[in-house]
């Protein structure tokens, strides 16, 4: 019985893993033809460097994104414009990040504070 629920644990995330990994490609491509140059962090960014297979780590739904500061509103954009819609309520303001949601992807937009 364990065995069986290890293996299917491990198919979910292997599966799970390999969807985020092609939209996060997507994203990063639609970004940088932007002029955007997005910095991944956490999720499968870090279990690529972690894990001997990254997709033995549990991944999350959420992708998380550092954009310069400059390039926010206009990563926003194109964002929305890859279908994403904000989870954030009309006016409201964080200045640490934004949510924005597509099927069951959700994106941590954040802005980096150059020094």
């Amino acid at each position: 019985y364990e065995n069986e629920k290890i293996k299917t644990i491990y198919a979910q995330n292997k599966g799970k893993y390999l969807l985020q990994k092609l939209e996060t490609i997507n994203i990063d491509k639609a970004l940088k033809s932007n002029g955007i140059n997005p910095i991944h962090f956490k999720g499968i960014s870090l279990a690529l460097y972690l894990y001997l297979s990254p997709d033995y780590r549990q991944v999350g739904n959420d992708i998380d994104i550092y954009v310069n500061q400059k390039d926010y509103d206009k990563a926003k954009k194109v964002l929305c414009d890859l279908g994403y819609i904000s989870l954030e309520k009309e006016g409201a303001n964080n200045p640490h990040h934004i949510k924005l949601r597509k099927h069951f992807f959700i994106i941590e937009l954040h802005p980096k504070r150059c020094a």
